[in-house]
């Protein structure tokens, strides 16, 4: 009866709880910044009329990260903060230890991150390394 218990509550464990390996991004997050930056610059106008308006325009295109920080929640937001703070790589109990979150917190805004395909996962002996996406790093 014990051991039915355990594997019943093993089986539970691991189907609210999947790893951060098996989750594969379902929406691409680099895709939607594109868009964005491109809807901000075609915003922009033609000529240099700041002075006539009165207003201080961007005359520059958004970089990829500020553009990815306005799509993100607050949460997530933290998460990526603490990577670009620490070059782009943490390990999952320090990005926990960082933001404040609790480990199960950690994971869920993890997945939700892994899911579209902002950060990458490798597993690290008893923990996760993560890291930024290439596409991210590069466009720093």
């Amino acid at each position: 009866m014990i051991i039915i218990g355990i594997v019943i509550i093993l089986y539970l464990y691991r189907s609210w709880f999947p790893r951060l390996g098996a989750v594969r991004p379902t929406s691409n997050l680099k895709d939607q910044v594109s868009q964005h930056t491109e809807a901000i610059v075609s915003d922009l106008p033609a000529t240099d009329n700041r002075e006539v308006i009165g207003e201080s325009l961007p005359t520059e295109e958004p970089s990829s990260i500020d553009v990815v920080l306005r799509l993100l929640e607050t949460d997530e937001r933290r998460v990526v903060d603490a990577l670009l703070e620490a070059g782009g790589s943490l390990l999952q109990k320090d990005i926990s230890w960082k933001t404040g979150f609790s480990r199960v917190k950690t994971h869920r805004v993890l997945v939700r991150l892994l899911r579209r395909d902002v950060v990458t996962s490798e597993k690290y002996y008893n923990t996760n390394r993560i890291t930024l996406s290439d596409w991210i790093q590069h466009a720093k």
